[in-house]
């Protein structure tokens, strides 16, 4: 009994005593990592010609130095090995050949273990006791953290979301969320998430434009930016605008704390009354920042002056006509203008 017992502790610290047998005996792989739910088979490898009996034992290692004998193992070369039996134990094999046993090295069985999934939540959402909301302005993130690398598909009410197959998904519409995913390691581990976090995307304010002949017009916001046929309008910043060509206007609306909407598009006709005695120039906007806009039905010449009376610019204008005047300094100044018939004084004043 002494002999035997010294005999596992040595075999426990990677060395043991051979029979002198003249066949030898072995098992591969040298080493089995299991994933959860995973097989694997671990063979002998002898150069005997008639074995008489293979004993297979599996044993704990350190602290626990007697091996236990796997019945269900006995006589076979290749043995399958499964996670939930095997892993931590330690295996060898006593092959017996006319007479003589010969051990195999041990192999260790060993498995990886994973924490369950876990999602984090980002951005600037509130959490309410209906769940997360977003409003305009804020964002939502949801982050599968790691070893769930592998395999990710991002779910919204049950089906899976169209491409979301990052570890980040944000959040742009309301709906119930999960995800699943697998570690590296384990690229067949698909697991779940197991529950599913609620969000409401809030919609966003709304914009109105009002339209009253040529001058549109918008109540809400703090500030605007205005747009025509999809480009932005230079110095078009205050809440109502003279439009002086028939087209496509918007207003993008800044509520604040990054809540910025784009209007719904209105169609604009504008119009100049003319009769046979006048005509009919629009000059706006009227105060102005960069630029005013000069509508005349026929071919003007004009000319720009300060209040000291200095020529500032001189052109012609036919038409629609951008006048850039950012250069200039904030004041009062005057705008001449005359065609075939006629000369008229504008007023304008450039703010800060």
């Amino acid at each position: 009994m002494k002999t035997l017992t010294l005999t596992f502790l040595l075999l426990a610290l990677g060395h043991y005593t051979r029979g002198q047998c003249d066949f030898n005996a072995s098992l591969s792989p040298q080493s089995v990592i299991l994933c959860p739910n995973e097989t694997a088979q671990l063979s002998l490898n002898s150069d005997a010609a008639n074995i008489a009996s293979i004993v297979w034992y599996k044993w704990l290692g350190f602290g626990n130095f007697q091996p236990e004998v796997i019945p269900s193992f006995a006589n076979q070369e290749q043995v399958l090995l499964n996670t939930f039996e095997h892993s931590g134990y330690y295996f060898f094999a006593s092959v017996t050949v006319d007479g003589c046993t010969e051990n195999t090295d041990t192999v260790l069985v060993d498995g990886y273990l994973f924490l369950p999934p876990v999602v984090v939540h980002g951005g600037t959402a509130q959490l309410t006791q209906n769940g997360w909301e977003v409003a305009c302005g804020q964002t939502a993130t949801l982050e599968l953290m790691m070893p769930y690398t592998q395999s990710i598909t991002w779910f919204r009410n049950g089906v899976p979301m169209p491409g979301e197959t990052d570890n980040l998904l944000n959040i742009a519409e309301s709906g119930l969320y999960t995800v699943q995913g697998a570690p590296e390691l384990c690229p067949a581990l698909l697991t779940p998430l197991g529950l599913e976090l609620e969000y409401t995307v809030l919609p966003d304010p709304e914009v109105t434009v009002s339209v009253s002949g040529n001058q549109l017009s918008v109540a809400e916001g703090n500030s605007w930016q205005w747009m025509y046929n999809g480009d932005s309008l230079t110095g078009s910043t205050q809440a109502t605008l003279q439009a002086f060509e028939s087209g496509q206007y918007q207003v993008l609306v800044d509520f604040g704390e990054g809540c910025i909407v784009l209007s719904d598009p209105v169609n604009v006709t504008v119009t100049l009354l003319k009769n046979a005695f006048q005509n009919e120039i629009d000059v706006a906007p009227n105060p102005f920042e960069h630029s005013i806009w000069i509508n005349s039905l026929l071919t003007i010449q004009y000319q720009l002056l300060d209040v000291n009376g200095r020529i500032i610019k001189i052109g012609s204008a036919t038409g629609m006509h951008q006048l850039n005047l950012e250069n200039l300094d904030a004041g009062i100044y005057f705008l001449k203008y005359s065609d075939n018939r006629t000369s008229q004084n504008h007023k304008l004043l450039i703010k800060n």
